[in-house]
């Protein structure tokens, strides 16, 4: 069965996505979209590669860094399960590529190697 995807990633979003993995500018987190500097201990926020596509689309951190109504992070499985309002840039991916990007990100694939396979295997499937 094919997933339907209301907001498909486009060319030029995917280009963009694996040009700022490839940068040196985001620095790798996991578990979470995005840790803030100071839950790092360290001088710059990290970000899981779908955080780096949020923060492309024009996320702001704070909404990368969402909490719930429990004051726990939200985390890329509460967010495609759709707990929070709003989340556009879910919708440019099938959920079962997010499933598998957020797993490789998680089990420690670096930006550089994820974003290789981005180029290999979604950039060429998309239509515009």
């Amino acid at each position: 069965m094919t997933e339907i995807v209301k907001n498909p990633l486009t060319k030029e979003e995917c280009v963009k996505w694996i040009e700022a993995l490839r940068s040196g500018e985001y620095d790798q987190t996991n578990a979470k979209l995005m840790k803030t500097a100071e839950e790092r201990n360290l001088d710059q926020p990290g970000y899981c590669c779908l955080g780096v596509l949020g923060s492309i689309c024009g996320w702001e951190p704070e909404a990368l860094n969402k909490r719930d109504g429990q004051d726990n992070y939200l985390n890329f499985k509460e967010v495609i399960n759709d707990k929070v309002d709003q989340v556009k840039y879910w919708e440019k991916l099938p959920g079962t590529t997010q499933m598998k990007l957020a797993d490789m990100n998680d089990n420690m694939k670096n930006f550089q190697e994820i974003a290789d396979l981005i180029e290999a295997y979604i950039l060429p499937t998309l239509k515009n």
